[in-house]
């Protein structure tokens, strides 16, 4: 593949990448020329610009109630009435869904 462009052929392929038309497209009309070679001499004059890249996500999971941490005001229990207590306040601030 030759990759020598003429001022006819730099001028053509400006006014098509400034219409809007790929760079296969481009290609398909300047077979002589690759799709690689037609992008950096775009990016050597000035004209191509790169599409913006897809962030990455921070987080999977969505904030909700059911994760909150219930801190301890007291001591844990130790007697089966007071565990069963702090099993029960629990269960009401989580639900079932995690029991």
């Amino acid at each position: 593949m030759a990759f020598q462009y003429t001022e006819k052929e730099f001028e053509d392929i400006k006014q098509q990448y400034s219409q809007g038309k790929s760079l296969e497209a481009i290609q398909a009309q300047h077979p002589s020329k690759s799709v690689a070679s037609i992008r950096m001499k775009l990016v050597k004059a000035g004209l191509y610009n790169k599409l913006p890249q897809a962030t990455k996500r921070t987080s999977t999971s969505k904030t909700t109630a059911t994760n909150k941490v219930v801190q301890p005001t007291t001591a844990f229990p130790t007697t089966k009435a007071g565990i069963r207590a702090v099993n029960q306040a629990a269960y009401d601030l989580v639900g079932p869904a995690l029991f």
